[in-house]
This record gives structure tokens, sequence and C-alpha cells, in this order.
């Protein structure tokens, strides 16, 4: 009696924190006053000086980066006096990266190796924050907009960036990643995790409860914010906006706005996608603060106790059977309302056609990855063994 209560009181404990939880991000993520500000003004109130410089680390990206300059230059073109610079910094590319790059001729757009910048390549780790560094080294904007090589931006993405600038002012602004898909189960997974993550990400900023960025589209003032090699790979993202948050005065902003979108492929194996969330998953460990943790450890307790309800059955019977069947009724009915509502939001509606193959990847994924990267301390990422 005493194992099937505890078991009861268990389950109901964490399936109503997941429902508070979603209910919580659905209230606090979609536009408020002050991003309807920046989705209706069109009129630029900048006084036209060079006000932002773009940066794009990219190692072996000679699939992407031309359509990445090309959906960024067009954009320049129409704010050249607003533009300081394009500059890519090349990480060592083992393919054609750097050549389109010097290739595509453009007044703003600049390329530096950092090759040239490190004297031994192999004494270090964290390469794109070196890249990073770089870059910044070289960057005179007064905003600096870090872009991934793979992105494809939104058409009116630049206008919207500058003209949250001139009306909010911020120190830094996150803005939304999303992936696309071929219409293949695994890829349409993919996307709606990514949106998930979205409206987690906004909502932790407009209440200022929790701060996590994506490095595919971050913007922040030149001189807040500075990258090193430091004892992990990745999360110049993570590490950036957590710095910032700390000051009391910091301005920080999600950019709801749908036209300040950039899209990015979709991983297309099993293997990629592992490397990739496995190296989210170390960064995530790093992070402090008690919503921090409460953001990441009630879903992850979710999909464990989710495993654990065979063996609650081995043990209680039927009765533990309905037990669990109650939990994962309140958490697929949560998880579609609010993929449903992120989804319809920024037009990927479509997506929910695979809703139940991703409930049963997410799963999979959370169970195996989430583990993993508490205890993972290398990894592979772009051809290289990094911690």
């Amino acid at each position: 009696m005493i194992l099937l209560c505890s078991y009861l009181f268990i389950t109901l404990t964490l399936a109503t924190s997941y429902v508070l939880l979603l209910v919580y991000i659905m209230e606090h993520w979609k536009i408020d006053e002050e991003d309807a500000i920046t989705s209706t003004t069109d009129k630029h109130t900048d006084n036209l000086r060079p006000i932002i410089s773009i940066l794009i680390p990219a190692r072996n990206e000679a699939e992407n980066i031309s359509a990445c300059l090309y959906s960024i230059l067009p954009q320049i073109d129409k704010h050249l006096p607003q533009v300081a610079e394009l500059i890519v910094i090349d990480d060592h590319s083992e393919d054609d990266t750097a050549r389109i790059v010097s290739d595509t001729a453009h007044p703003k757009l600049s390329l530096l190796q950092l090759r040239d910048k490190l004297k031994n390549r192999d004494n270090y780790n964290a390469y794109k924050k070196l890249a990073l560094a770089y870059g910044l080294e070289n960057a005179t904007g007064e905003y600096i907009l870090q872009l991934d090589a793979d992105i494809i931006a939104n058409p009116d993405f630049l206008s919207t960036i500058l003209r949250t600038i001139d009306v909010h002012n911020p120190d830094m602004i996150a803005g939304p990643v999303i992936f696309t898909s071929d219409g293949s189960k695994f890829q349409d997974f993919q996307s709606l995790d990514i949106l998930g993550m979205m409206a987690l990400t906004a909502t932790g900023i407009k209440t200022r409860k929790w701060f996590l960025a994506n490095g595919a589209n971050l913007t922040y003032r030149r001189g807040l914010v500075s990258f090193s090699d430091s004892d992990t790979a990745s999360g110049d993202d993570i590490s950036a906006i957590q710095k910032l948050s700390q000051a009391s005065q910091s301005k920080i902003l999600f950019l709801t706005d749908k036209k300040g979108v950039v899209y990015t492929s979709s991983l297309e194996t099993v293997s990629k996608f592992a490397s990739q969330r496995l190296r989210w998953g170390t960064k995530n460990k790093k992070m402090k603060g008690l919503w921090t943790w409460l953001i990441m450890g009630i879903p992850f307790a979710n999909i464990i106790w989710l495993i654990v309800h065979p063996i609650a059955f081995i043990l209680l019977g039927e009765v533990a059977l309905m037990i669990a069947l109650l939990h994962i009724l309140f958490k697929l009915g949560m998880d579609y309302l609010y993929l449903t509502d992120v989804s319809e939001f920024y037009g990927e509606r479509s997506k929910m056609r695979s809703f139940w193959y991703s409930s049963v990847a997410h799963i999979a994924y959370i169970g195996v990855i989430g583990v993993m990267s508490l205890f993972a301390k290398k990894y592979t990422w772009k051809d290289r063994h990094v911690s």
C-alpha cells in the first residue's frame, strides 16, 4: 500500500508540475505590448549611422554558406549606411567555404581566417568562441549580429533587427530559429522540438525567470559580450546571455516577431542529431538558477517516470496501468496544445502531422541523450573531438 501511494503521489506531482509549466509558458511567450511596437513600426528612427556588424563563424559550410550570404546581402543593400560590415570567420575549413566567401563580391563582406590568429591549431578546444572573439576584434558596429553559416534569413530579417534596436535600444536580442523539414517524420520531430524551445526561451526572457538563447540568431551591444577558449567548446550563446542577465539593469529582449526568424535545415541522420543534442546538453548542465533547473528538470523527470511505469505495472498490476495512462494523457494532451499554439504562430502547423511520432521520439531522445549529457565529457562536432 505504501508503494502504491508513493507511486501515485510521484506521478501526480510530476504530471501536475508539467501541466503548470506548459500553461505558464503558453500564457507568457507570445507578443506583448513591447513586441507589438516592433511589429508595426516601419519607419526607422535611427540617424543612418553604421550601427551593426554581422559575424558569421563558419567551418566546412561549403554546402550552405552561399545560400546564407545571399539571404543576407540583399538586405544589407537596403540598409548600407547602417551596416558596418559582414565578417565571415573561417575556422580551419577543409572544404571550399573560404573560397566561396572570397569569390562573393560585396563592399561590406570580408573574410577572416582563424588560422592567421591561432599559432597552434591543436592546442585549443572552443574554436567557435575563438572565431567569434577574432570577429569581435575586427568589428566596428555598435551592435553585433551573430549568425550561423547554415541559416537562411527571413526577407525582412535585418529590417526587423534594426527596427528593434531603433525602438528599444536593447543590450541583447535573442531571436527565433526554426528548423526546415523535408516532410519526413524525423525532420518534423526536430522542427517541433525547436519550436517548443523557442516558446520556452521567449517566456524565460520576457519574465526574467530564466535565460536561454541560440547563437544562430543573437544580437548584442558590442563590449558587453566576450568569448575565449573556455572549458567547454559549446555554449557561446548560453554563457553570453546568462552573464548579461546578471546585471540588473540589462535590457534583454526575445524577438517574437515572425519577420525576425532565421531558418536552418533539420539534420538528416540520427547520428548527426544525437551529436548535436549531446553538444547542447553538455552546455545546459552548466546553467545556474532555480528556475533554469526547474524548466529542464520537470520535463526530464516526467520522461524518466514514463520509463518507470512498465516496472510499476509488474509490481503493482492493473492499478499502475491506470495511473500510467493518466500520466501519459496529461503529458500528450498538454504537448499537443502547446505545440499547436507555437507552430500555428510561426506558420509551421503542417509539422503537427508528425505529432505522435514526435511524442515517441521525444521520449527516446530525452531519456537517452539527456542521461548521456550528464556524463559526457567529449563529443564530435564539425569533424572534431571536443569537450
